[in-house]
């Protein structure tokens, strides 16, 4: 299956995401965060198995990102 977890950064969205990665799931994230390709870059080491392409950082607040 696949999932979007919106807070994929925050701890419970980092842990879920770490579980789903490990039973074969595809996941994409939105991290929401002013630091921008940093927190990608950090984001896709902790989760090696993501895709290129699954993270975002924005804010379901924000229609603009």
């Amino acid at each position: 299956m696949r999932y979007l977890i919106t807070g994929i950064g925050g701890f419970a969205g980092g842990h879920l995401a770490e579980l789903l990665l490990e039973r074969g799931h595809e996941v994409f994230g939105l991290a929401r965060g002013h630091t921008g390709a940093r927190q990608v870059a950090a984001l896709q080491q902790r989760f090696p198995a993501l895709r290129d392409d699954a993270l975002v950082v924005g804010d379901v607040c924000d229609r603009a990102t």
